[in-house]
């Protein structure tokens, strides 16, 4: 993790979240095709600060930076941007959202950093996270 300007200082994942109150039972989606498919997944509920008369709770970021592969490694490149849009209605600009969003149940799938989703567990949030297919980053300082 030694690069021209820095050293690495930390690992985190990019995880997908998701509200363990709507998937007590470990029925939530376990792979990023399965987090778009609406059908099998359609993880409805009203989002009181964004659009009230929305129904819908994913949460995605507004940067691709630690996400721009996950929606084309999903499932072969059959999602498309334009398809994927419609189905957010929270589009996040800083890494505490996706964990108040879970904690305050605005919604019930996102995308978040591992550690983020810790925190609020501590703290007796009703949110899981799963691995499979999270995505290993690294910064530096």
């Amino acid at each position: 993790m030694v690069h021209k300007y820095g050293i690495g200082t930390i690992y985190y994942s990019t995880v997908l979240a998701y509200s363990t109150k709507k998937y007590a039972k470990g029925d939530h989606p376990k792979t990023w095709a399965q987090f778009w498919d609406t059908k099998a997944f359609p993880a409805r509920g009203p989002c009181a600060t964004t659009r009230p008369t929305i129904w819908s709770s994913r949460c995605w970021p507004t940067t691709c930076r630690s996400t721009r592969s996950i929606p084309w490694t999903s499932n072969g490149r059959s999602n498309r941007w334009i398809g994927i849009k419609k189905n957010v209605n929270v589009w996040w600009t800083t890494g505490a959202q996706p964990a108040q969003l879970l904690s305050d149940g605005e919604v019930e799938l996102a995308t978040s950093w591992s550690g983020r989703i810790f925190a609020i567990q501590k703290q007796g949030a009703k949110a899981g996270l799963e691995w499979n297919q999270g995505k290993l980053q690294w910064d530096s300082g």
